[in-house]
C-alpha cells in the first residue's frame, strides 16, 4: 500500500469505525484532491466504504482494517492524532458540541488533553 494511503487509513482508524469525512479532511493534512484520490483507491481495494452521503459523507473501515491500522501507529503519533481530533471536533461541531461529548471525551483521554489550552 502506498504510504499516503497507509497514513490516511491509520488516521481514519484513530477517528473510529464511523469516520465523518469533514473530520478526516480536517486532520488528514493533505490537499483535498489527494485525499479524495486516496479514499477512492482505498474504497476500490475494499479497505473502506461510504456509509452516508447526506448531510455529510461518512466512511466505515472494513474489518479488520481499523485495528490493524491503529496498532501500526507509534504511541506518540496516536496521541497527537487523538489530540488533533479533539481540536477539529470542537471547531466543526460549533453549537452542537453537546452531541459529540462522548467522542470528545474518548479522544481527549487518548490524546492526553487534560485541560483545554
Amino acid at each position: 500500500m502506498p504510504p499516503e494511503e497507509k497514513g490516511l487509513l491509520q488516521t481514519a482508524a484513530v477517528i473510529g469505525n464511523e469516520v465523518p469525512l469533514p473530520l478526516l479532511q480536517a486532520i488528514a493534512d493533505r490537499p483535498e484532491e489527494v485525499l479524495h484520490r486516496s479514499l477512492a483507491h482505498l474504497q476500490a481495494t475494499e479497505f473502506l466504504y461510504e456509509t452516508r452521503l447526506f448531510p455529510s459523507a461518512n466512511i466505515r473501515l472494513s474489518t479488520p482494517s481499523p485495528t490493524v491500522a491503529y496498532e501500526t501507529l507509534l504511541q506518540e503519533r496516536r496521541r497527537a492524532l487523538h489530540a488533533g481530533i479533539v481540536e477539529a471536533l470542537e471547531a466543526l461541531a460549533g453549537d452542537q458540541i453537546a452531541e459529540h461529548v462522548e467522542r470528545l471525551a474518548h479522544h481527549a483521554l487518548r490524546g492526553e488533553r487534560w485541560r483545554k489550552p
